[in-house]
């Protein structure tokens, strides 16, 4: 069998919208996910009404989440890789991020709730107890300034001060996972220690991007790549977060997005913030939907649902137990050659002049994000022993659809075809010469003779001008009288 990667997969789609000059855009490899989630996005599109270009980016994003804390990806040459997402989903209001996102986060929204409450009554509890040792140690500071004027040895008290001060109450530590607004300080304090979780989902991202850890993003790259981050604090004290384990889903509005970059862009682009998300853009809905006339039971969704708690469920007994160490898992000798093939590929178009060039950052990252991918996958379909070869092309082939997207979005423009500038010399001349005239139709013909400017006298580009108009539905063409092209306006027309 051949296992070769299929370089064919990263050239660009260069299908193009004959009216706009723009690329078409490739509909999401949504048969390329595990069953489980599979089967749950196109039950929430069919039920929701809502692009599968938005659903599975947003369902592989929130049900990845645990997963960090249980494995990870054991590269042949050592390095590990923590599975952690970034996704960005660039949409308008209305266009349904809001339902979708709460529909897939229910389980870990509800298990947060729980945490909130046990969180409330551990808070009470710390601050009782923290103002008792206060107390004492007022008392015991009395004591030794007493010992020490009335010249009394004091040493004894000093020992106990000491033992004191290594009795001081913990506060604890928050046990929710999402957030969606947080303070640079509080987001630290969350990962504080080894291999913390948490997860920004916001389902409208302008708070989000106004928070303090938006405002470093220095934090967030360290918490994609999994490395140790260091806080100092105005008092002295350090937070230290070490190996944490942080996703983002980020659904935010076009217009919001550009106002970021115009005042941050410098530093996402330039520093690789941006680079590390999974980015899409998905077609609107907006005018398209159809409520389906049955009443949805969510089985699929239901059943993710199901597999998420299971991951939590996991996850705590092995915290309960002390046995939290994530699994190293590694590729078979097929995905090894494949991952190797997919990143001499990446390489190859994102030299100078490569397709892939003017975004060079996004696509230094596919090879991480397709790991991070199939890693997912692998523990969603509860896989066991190596990575294979039918797990990470999915990955990769899904990912490739988000190098495209964030092409689209970020990339240079592709110029304009000659045939749309051509159209717009003829519409103007057809509106000037005949149709300000109340002409409604007229000779090819005549239109080939006299048409300025003098290009659009050649039979090709004259063709493909009237093409584009007529994709444009600003006129029609039909035989005339003896078999004669005649160009009709259809202004006005239906």
């Amino acid at each position: 069998m051949n296992r070769s990667f299929n370089s064919g997969l990263l050239s660009q789609n260069t299908n193009a919208d004959t009216a706009t000059g723009t690329p078409t855009e490739a509909p999401y490899p949504v048969e390329k996910l595990p069953r489980i989630l599979r089967d749950a996005v196109l039950e929430s599109h069919h039920f929701d009404q809502v692009p599968i270009e938005l659903i599975a980016p947003t369902a592989i994003g929130i049900a990845g989440i645990i997963v960090p804390a249980l494995a990870c990806l054991l590269k042949p040459n050592g390095k590990k890789i923590w599975p952690q997402l970034f996704t960005l989903i660039v949409a308008d209001t209305g266009e349904g991020k809001t339902p979708v996102a709460e529909r897939f986060a229910e389980p870990l929204m509800a298990s947060d709730e729980a945490s909130d409450l046990e969180d409330h009554e551990a808070i009470i509890k710390y601050k009782a107890e923290l103002r008792r040792w206060k107390a004492k140690s007022r008392a015991l500071d009395k004591m030794i300034t007493k010992l020490y004027l009335d010249g009394q040895p004091s040493d004894h008290m000093h020992a106990e001060l000491e033992d004191h001060e290594q009795n001081k109450p913990i506060e604890p530590r928050p046990s929710s996972i999402i957030f969606d607004d947080i303070t640079s300080r509080a987001f630290i304090d969350a990962l504080q220690g080894k291999g913390q979780l948490a997860a920004f989902i916001a389902d409208e991202g302008r708070r989000l991007m106004k928070s303090g850890a938006f405002r470093q993003l220095d934090i967030l790259d360290k918490s994609w790549d999994g490395g140790t981050i260091r806080l100092h604090r105005a008092n002295g004290e350090s937070a230290v977060a070490r190996s944490p384990h942080v996703s983002i889903i980020l659904m935010i509005q076009r217009r919001i997005l550009d106002l970021y970059l115009k005042s941050h862009g410098e530093e996402a682009r330039g520093g690789g913030s941006m680079a590390r998300y999974l980015v899409t853009v998905p077609p609107s809905m907006k005018g398209r939907r159809v409520t389906p006339a049955e009443i949805p039971e969510w089985i699929a969704v239901k059943a993710l649902h199901a597999r998420i708690k299971a991951l939590e469920a996991k996850l705590k007994r092995m915290i309960a137990e002390g046995t939290n160490n994530p699994v190293a898992i590694e590729l078979d000798d097929d995905a090894i050659e494949l991952l190797g093939n997919f990143e001499r590929q990446l390489e190859s178009h994102i030299k100078l002049g490569g397709d892939l060039s003017d975004i060079d950052d996004f696509a230094s990252k596919a090879s991480q994000n397709a790991c991070r991918l199939a890693v997912v996958f692998y523990v969603l379909t509860e896989q066991t022993g190596k990575l294979n070869y039918d797990m990470l092309i999915r990955a990769i082939t899904i990912v490739i659809w988000h190098l495209k997207q964030a092409k689209n979005l970020f990339g240079t423009p592709p110029p304009v075809p000659q045939a749309i500038y051509d159209a717009e010399d003829l519409d103007r001349y057809l509106t000037r010469t005949y149709w300000s005239k109340n002409w409604h139709t007229v000779q090819r013909k005549a239109v080939r003779k006299n048409v300025a400017p003098i290009h659009l006298r050649d039979d090709d580009r004259l063709d493909a001008a009237l093409a584009v108009l007529v994709s444009q539905k600003s006129i029609r063409l039909h035989p005339g009288p003896r078999r004669k092209c005649v160009i009709e306006r259809r202004k006005g027309f239906n």
